[in-house]
């Protein structure tokens, strides 16, 4: 038990950085001792701890190597075997959030092995499931306990004796099964858990399968709920809300002696300028030094500060494991404000040199068009919404009618479809006005307009909604926001629409606009991307894979 008690103080001294919920769950530790209710059996502890320094690693630099148990580890695991309370497990329900690459796969693993085998309930038919939104994710800490338990076959006939290792589950031999199950699973009725490991659960969409394992335990004396997973980009979805309850536990303002948590990440005021200070990246990473390494970190922060926004978010949320709220998934609104331009230049702009995107919504949604005007690398929204439908999007609390009111762009037509012969009139006009060198649109809604523009010699052509099409032209914005040169006119309705965007990210680190995981409108970004894509690919020839300013002036307003 030395090791715990290493940790406790390691964490009082400020020897071992740590952000406030690390303190208090050091705090909560030293003032349970003292209650009479509760009782810390050390020999618990200490033997859950011998068991798991039995284990080996199952991949990486470390594979086959004894799992080497670290101070928090230790601690970890001494909450977990050693509180009891009235003779039984005290903590039945834990929360452990720690960043990308610190081992949690492999200590879930472990502990699934334990209550597989060493638990009380190993004499009870144990059932321990790994679950997750996916078969593939389920099977990570799965298949890392199979590698375990053969590991540890091999070093004790005793365990040989005692286990059966398959492909798709292990058994005890005298009765009981641990095994990977996904939220998608036709089985999910009827289970009765001695222990739940849900991954990654900030994945999770809501609490449904949490809900099932969790209420799956009731016929069990001593039932683990264990869940694990890094920080997320879903604020306010169900693992984000419960990490709010852990938060408020650990901050005494809740009472639930039932459950434990460990939150790995910066403290608020570390949150500016991580990327360039290494020393605050242990708060989220307790294994720093040893996975991840100190090469593997750093080149991940450097390729946060070169490669724009996305990269940023990234890192931060996986790496240093904060949260992310869909506002700063993409572009943040102090970044985007930055670019505000305080003064309007229609009067420069007749005859100049502009692409166009459009968004064509449903009838009875909001249409988009964007113009883009390189010279001055301006970008002009304009919105279209039926003018019955204005007053029931007032009711969400968007400030509709406060826009139409304001010089946003705003245009109504009448009824409760829109009309899309005004939205091709004010086109044509465009046409007309400026010289408009392409259109993209959305193939998806195109009417009727498209082909009436067409004829009227609108140079039009669909745009793929696929990632390869926006990869590029999202990433021009992020960099041309990033060095403030791209100009807004600080419209509002567009201001809100930025702060409504999630990415969507494919395996090779393209990305386009999420609608699906969008909570609000973002057409009006859309058509942005979509006419700055329009640009990129008219200019290709001529600016090969260069930023889009590079070689134009652009006006200092």
């Amino acid at each position: 038990m030395i090791q715990v008690y290493d940790f406790i103080e390691s964490v009082k001294s400020g020897a071992l950085p740590s952000n406030k919920y690390i303190k208090l769950a050091v705090k909560r530790f030293e003032d349970d001792l003292k209650r009479k209710d509760l009782h810390f059996d050390e020999e618990s502890a200490q033997a859950a701890l011998d068991i798991l320094s039995l284990l080996k690693h199952t991949k990486g630099a470390y594979k086959g190597q004894p799992f080497g148990i670290q101070d928090w580890q230790a601690f970890f695991i001494a909450n977990l075997y050693g509180w009891k309370k009235n003779g039984k497990r005290r903590f039945r329900k834990v929360y452990a959030q720690i960043a990308r690459k610190n081992g949690k796969s492999e200590l879930a693993a472990a502990i699934g092995l334990m209550e597989m085998f060493f638990s009380p309930e190993a004499d009870k038919t144990p059932e321990v499931y790994s679950a997750a939104t996916k078969r593939d994710q389920a099977k990570i800490v799965f298949e890392a306990a199979c590698s375990m338990a053969k590991q540890l076959a091999n070093d004790s006939p005793a365990f040989k004796k005692l286990s059966d290792i398959f492909k798709h589950h292990i058994e005890k031999k005298d009765g009981g099964i641990f095994r990977a199950l996904a939220s998608d699973s036709n089985s999910l009725d009827g289970l009765s858990p001695s222990c739940a490991i849900i991954d990654e659960m900030h994945a999770h969409k809501d609490s449904s399968l949490l809900k099932v394992l969790e209420t799956g335990q009731g016929s069990r004396a001593n039932p683990l709920l264990l869940i694990i997973t890094t920080a997320g980009f879903s604020i306010g979805g169900a693992c984000h809300k419960y990490y709010q309850v852990v938060c408020n536990i650990l901050e005494n303002k809740i009472q639930d002696d039932a459950t434990f948590g460990m939150i790995f990440q910066l403290d608020e005021e570390d949150i500016e300028g991580a990327v360039n200070n290494p020393d605050v990246w242990v708060k989220a990473n307790p294994c720093i030094g040893r996975t991840p390494n100190w090469e593997y970190m750093k080149s991940m922060a450097l390729s946060a500060k070169n490669e724009g926004a996305t990269a940023m978010t990234e890192f931060l949320c996986k790496n240093l494991n904060q949260w992310v709220s869909s506002q700063s998934v993409w572009i943040n609104d102090e970044d985007w404000m930055a670019s505000e331009m305080c003064e309007k230049i229609d009067e420069d702009l007749r005859g100049e040199t502009c692409y166009a995107g459009l968004d064509l919504a449903s009838v009875q949604d909001t249409t988009a068009l964007v113009l883009y005007f390189p010279k001055y690398n301006l970008v002009k929204p304009f919105f279209w919404l039926p003018e019955e439908r204005v007053g029931v999007r007032a009711v969400d609390g968007v400030p509709y009618l406060d826009w139409l009111k304001e010089d946003t762009g705003l245009m109504t037509t009448p009824g409760n479809a829109t009309d899309y012969n005004f939205i091709k009139k004010k086109i044509i006009q465009f046409n007309e006005v400026y010289d408009l060198k392409l259109v993209y649109y959305d193939r998806y809604n195109s009417s009727q307009a498209v082909i009436d523009l067409l004829e009227e010699g609108v140079p039009m052509e669909p745009m793929s909604q696929g990632y390869l099409a926006f990869n590029r032209p999202m990433k021009e914005i992020e960099k041309m926001v990033a060095d403030k040169v791209l100009v807004h006119e600080g419209n509002p309705m567009m201001r809100w629409q930025m702060g409504n965007v999630v990415l969507k990210t494919d395996e090779y680190g393209n990305i386009k606009p999420n609608k699906g995981a969008s909570n609000e409108k973002i057409d009006g970004v859309v058509a942005m991307a979509m006419a700055i894509g329009a640009c990129l690919q008219d200019n290709y020839k001529n600016i090969g894979s260069k930023s889009i300013y590079e070689d134009r002036g652009f006006r200092d307003i």
